[in-house]
Parts: C-alpha cells; sequence; structure tokens
C-alpha cells in the first residue's frame, strides 16, 4: 500500500480523522505509529471499532514504522499514517524512516508554551521537534479537516 496521509494528532483515531479524512481520500487502512498503543490490544479494537467497516487498522511502534523506510505520498493507494506526537516523527527518521510531507491535525496540550491554532496546542518538546522536522526538509501543513484551508507551519511558528 501507498500512504495518502501521513498526520501528527494526539487523539489518533477520533471523528475528523474518522468522519473527515478517511472518507474524503476513500482511505482503505489506518496505522497508528505509537509504542504503547502497539502493545495494548484493547486500545487497538476501540480505534478499529472506530472506523468504517471495510477500513483496516493496524498499530505499529516507531521503530516497526521506520524500518518501512520511505513513505512518500501517493494518491493511488489509501493509507493514512498517524503519529500522535511530532516527537514519534523524528524518532522515527531518526531510525531510517523517509518522508516528505505531515499533516499537523490537532494537538492539545494543558501545559502548553504556544497555541498556534484553535487545534493546536504545543509545548516546549513539540516546537523544538517540529523545528527539526521543518530543517531536515520536511513540508508540514496545519489543517484539522479536507476542507479546511492548510497552512504553511513556517507561517505559524
Amino acid at each position: 500500500m501507498s500512504i495518502v496521509l501521513i498526520r501528527i494528532d494526539d487523539r489518533l483515531v477520533h471523528g475528523q480523522v474518522v468522519e473527515g479524512w478517511v472518507k474524503y481520500l476513500s482511505a482503505t487502512k489506518v496505522v497508528v505509529v505509537n509504542d504503547l498503543i502497539a502493545k495494548n490490544y484493547s486500545r487497538q479494537m476501540v480505534m478499529k471499532f472506530a472506523l468504517p467497516e471495510g477500513v483496516e487498522f493496524q498499530a505499529v511502534s516507531v521503530a516497526q514504522i521506520a524500518q518501512r523506510g520511505d513513505l512518500a505520498l501517493d494518491k493511488e493507494q489509501r493509507e493514512i499514517i498517524l503519529f500522535s506526537s511530532p516527537g514519534d516523527v523524528v524518532a522515527a527518521i531518526d531510525q531510517g524512516l523517509h518522508l516528505g510531507q505531515i499533516n499537523l491535525g490537532g494537538m492539545h496540550h494543558f501545559n502548553s508554551i504556544r497555541c498556534l491554532t484553535t487545534n493546536i496546542a504545543l509545548t516546549k518538546q513539540d516546537v523544538d521537534d517540529l523545528k527539526s522536522l521543518l530543517n531536515k526538509g520536511i513540508i508540514i501543513n496545519v489543517c484539522a479537516l479536507p476542507k479546511d484551508q492548510g497552512i504553511d507551519l513556517i507561517n505559524l511558528l
């Protein structure tokens, strides 16, 4: 399978992803990248049942996604990759993952130091990790739903 969306969203599988992105992109598979969820069958089942019938679900660790190597966007196949944090993306890249573009959809921190939008509140570590990704040449588009006008992260930092 190929990738139609790589997204950072701390809620992972939820309404915006299911009703917005999965349907809009006609996704056939959702891959959650999170070390804790990759080990937690109960949380995996909750996420799997939130997806429409016929959409495959997989939970993998950061190390497992890094082994895939190149996650180039390709509209011909229908796979969505969901990361819960910018730090996990940085870790995956440090372990060998290659990607060019990310959708930043939602981050909700109570101890945030910076609010970029109503959906994105960042900790200092998040800001540092996002800057690291930008410095690696990765394009980060801030967009909650497909119908929204995306904003280049560089314009918000």
